[in-house]
């Protein structure tokens, strides 16, 4: 087997758990390509009294990734920044993320991945096992590797002066779901087979619309979806749907 393995400080690459692993050459880390601040007024409508979406960021990738948003809440009540409620007017466009909602703006920051939300994929379980938590916080070691970001010292004590370290993990997909279907209610059952319950993101394609992809944050909005030691579940009564399920090999 030809690559490279990187563990934990602290941790035998030998006989680490694939979790707890920094870095795998045959694994799937999704890369940052874009992010920023962003503020974005209340899209208008059109004639036929159809949101002409505002774009918040145009990536001309040719194809849907992954995205995440943050924004303060549409009361703005809370302090700094939280989850969006308004997720389905959030949609991800092979070519811009954009703002559907006529009736308030948004203002936040935006991550959008190289990872293609319409790709089938799934990596191997080489180690796993049961989770073990503790706090990952950043550490000084005499030894490990580490990879400054241009312009800054590999000596840095600030994290956010290091693009790599094998102080961290990074975090590791383990396969996506993707499928679609036209009845519903539709249950979907995708195996994962890692033995504990991961972390998870979906997104969906509403078929009936405009074809782009919105992120499901909660099991809200006729939506039910969760993840358990065997396999990733989700429902919903929508018709026409398009879906991706991502999920990590990070435990809850």
């Amino acid at each position: 087997m030809i690559g490279a393995r990187v563990s934990k400080t602290g941790s035998d690459v030998e006989t680490v758990k694939d979790f707890d692993t920094v870095m795998e050459s045959s694994f799937m880390s999704p890369r940052i390509i874009h992010e920023g601040y962003f503020s974005v007024p209340a899209a208008e409508l059109d004639k036929d009294f159809r949101p002409i979406p505002e774009v918040i960021c145009k990536h001309e990738l040719g194809y849907y990734p992954m995205f995440m948003v943050f924004s303060k809440d549409r009361m703005d009540t809370r302090v700094g920044k939280s989850t969006l409620f308004y997720t389905a007017n959030l949609r991800m466009s092979k070519n811009s993320l954009n703002w559907y909602e006529n009736n308030m703006s948004l203002s936040g920051y935006y991550f959008i991945f190289d990872f293609d939300l319409d790709r089938p994929q799934k990596r191997e379980i080489i180690k796993t096992g049961e989770p073990e938590f503790y706090d990952n916080k950043f550490t000084q070691q005499k030894y490990g590797i580490k990879v400054s970001k241009r312009g800054t010292n590999i000596t840095s004590k600030s994290p956010q002066d290091i693009l790599f370290s094998s102080d961290y993990y990074h975090p590791t997909v383990h396969m996506v779901g993707h499928d679609k279907y036209n009845i519903a209610p539709k249950e979907v059952f995708i195996k994962h087979g890692l033995g504990y319950a991961p972390q998870f993101w979906l997104y969906i394609k509403n078929l009936n619309e405009d074809n782009n992809y919105q992120m499901v944050l909660s099991s809200a909005d006729d939506f039910l979806y969760y993840t358990n030691s065997e396999e990733a579940v989700f429902a919903t009564l929508y018709n026409n749907i398009e879906y991706s399920f991502i999920i990590m090999k990070e435990p809850l």
